[in-house]
């Protein structure tokens, strides 16, 4: 095994002193942004790799896959994001008789001509997510190639430039266990009623933001698993009409779903795991309806009407592992309900939470990430979230009253990742024993007072596994990169403390496709990211 992710200095030259690798059988080298097509032709004298992973090598062009057609073992293969890559680069594959998995997503230039090139491949699992252009002609000639119907089982569409005329393609694939067309906006009900009767063993399906794509009533005793409909416009009547017993989990966000539709899911669907109302319109009588739920171990109340009256509702779910419930009615009393639960991942964003209600989540021992974000803490409420000792994320950003001395009680608290300390008292004082806390990967303290590029390379220095520290210009907001890539800076709108799911309720994922440098960051927060160790893209989804 050859792991080498993030390693973005890393060039062609350095991957072939490596080599001959005779043994090597999977290789993840997403991230590698210096490496060029020549430094691939590597893997042929690894005769036995089965898994490469490419994801976001964007220097790599058509060229790198004209040396990958050599190797004959290979069995999966991401080029995720590398967007050099074109019809030519596809047509290299062809020869690679064991290939079972392809990831082509986010690689924009190919088209039709590119699954032509496949006819030969034995895919169970396809991605071309986000490549436009891939047409219902191209799905058409994917479900005629030999054998493609009884082989493939896993395809992802998402934002391609479908039609419901794409329909009958995708019917042709009967042994497909996952579909994923979220984002074919044209798609409409139509579609969804012409493929399923045809889909008897369908398990997975992604139909978020597709406008009115369940409207029309699926086939009775549907043998779904997971379903995802976020911005589907899906309203109670869709939800009582859908026969599917075995359901596992459901993402219904930004649908005008109520209490009512939620009982009726609930009612049908008893073996339900996994649970995301985000942004609907349910409310505390709502919670009730789940208090069936035995099974359920994750829950979304993202921007719901839910108060601290109705979490009593959950306070007999011994399954409940995570929870969000950022609603700024959710108060010390509500928190109380939830002293029970076996929680691992707890997210009060914006709720009225004091240092009172600090103490009382200081006993779910088994917390891990916390989010408390909305004002009420201060450093006393802090020592009381120290006593959680497998606590490895916590973000106390927007509370003025949490200080440096916070910062020293958390020094000899758990043992953190990652820490937010964004629009806090705290400033560049704390440092001193910011160095004791020598797990943490990532810091936020946008807003604070006194942190320059000079203190920030103190932090690097004595944090061995610091990765990334996102600070606040006064002057300007802006992220700097540091390490790898000096110098490079990129201005950015916005100010800190918004969530990720607060951005996406504001609005749909931006269809410009920007390519972001190093990391990906988080929507709406501007300042100085100093990117100390570019291991990873996903390091920082908590913070």
């Amino acid at each position: 095994t050859l792991d080498l992710r993030g390693a973005s200095s890393l060039t062609a030259a350095g991957l072939l002193h490596l080599f001959p690798l005779p043994h090597l059988r999977s290789a993840r080298l997403d991230s590698c942004l210096s490496l060029l097509s020549p430094g691939l032709a590597a893997f042929s004298r690894s005769p036995h790799l089965q898994e490469l992973s490419l994801a976001s090598c964007r220097e790599l062009g058509d060229g790198s896959l004209a040396h990958l057609s050599r190797c004959a073992a290979l069995a999966s293969l991401s080029l995720e994001n590398c967007r050099r890559v074109t019809d030519a680069g596809v047509a290299h594959l062809s020869s690679l008789a064991s290939l079972t998995a392809l990831d082509l997503s986010l690689c924009d230039l190919i088209t039709d001509a590119s699954i032509r090139s496949l006819a030969r491949l034995p895919l169970a699992d396809l991605s071309l997510g986000w490549c436009r252009g891939i047409t219902d002609e191209g799905v058409s000639a994917l479900s005629l190639q030999p054998g493609r119907g009884a082989a493939l089982a896993r395809l992802c569409l998402a934002r391609c430039s479908l039609t419901p005329g794409a329909a009958s393609g995708v019917a042709r694939l009967r042994s497909l266990l996952a579909l994923d067309v979220s984002g074919c906006a044209l798609l409409g009900p139509r579609f969804l009623a012409a493929v399923t009767p045809s889909l008897p063993d369908l398990a997975e399906l992604d139909v978020s933001r597709v406008p009115g794509a369940l409207r029309r009533p699926f086939p009775p005793h549907l043998g779904l698993r997971g379903l995802r409909c976020e911005f589907s416009e899906l309203e109670d009547a869709h939800l009582a009409a859908l026969d599917a017993p075995n359901l596992r989990q459901i993402g219904l966000g930004s649908c005008p779903v109520t209490d009512a539709g939620l009982a009726r899911l609930c009612a049908g669907a008893s073996k339900l795991e996994v649970v995301d109302l985000a942004d609907t319109e349910v409310g505390d009588a709502g919670l009730a309806s789940l208090a069936g739920l035995n099974n359920l171990s994750e829950l979304s109340l993202f921007y719901c009407d839910v108060t601290s009256r109705g979490l009593r509702h959950l306070a007999g779910m011994r399954s409940l592992t995570s929870l969000n419930l950022d609603s700024r009615d959710v108060t010390d009393a509500g928190v109380a309900a939830l002293a029970d639960l076996p929680l691992k991942s707890l997210d009060v964003f914006s709720g009225r939470i004091t240092d009172h209600g600090c103490r009382t989540i200081a006993s779910i021992e088994s917390l891990e990430s916390l989010e408390l974000c909305g004002g009420g803490v201060t450093d006393v409420g802090v020592r009381w979230l120290c006593h959680l000792s497998n606590l490895t994320s916590l973000n106390i950003g927007q509370n003025e009253r949490v200080t440096d001395a916070a910062v020293g009680a958390l020094a000899d608290g758990p043992r953190l990742v990652g820490l937010n300390l964004s629009n806090t008292r705290a400033s560049s004082a704390c440092f001193p024993d910011m160095l004791r806390i020598t797990t943490l990967e990532s810091l936020a303290m946008y807003g604070c007072r006194g942190i320059d590029k000079e203190s920030v390379k103190q932090l690097e220095t004595g944090l061995p596994n610091l990765r990334c520290v996102r600070v606040h210009d006064t002057e300007r907001e802006v992220n700097y990169f540091l390490g790898d890539e000096p110098g490079q800076e990129e201005e950015e709108e916005g100010g800190g403390g918004e969530s990720e799911e607060e951005a996406a309720v504001e609005g749909e994922d931006s269809d410009d496709d920007e390519e972001l440098s190093v990391v990906d960051f988080e929507p709406g927060e501007g300042g100085m990211e100093y990117d100390l160790d570019t291991d990873s893209d996903d390091n920082f989804d908590d913070m």
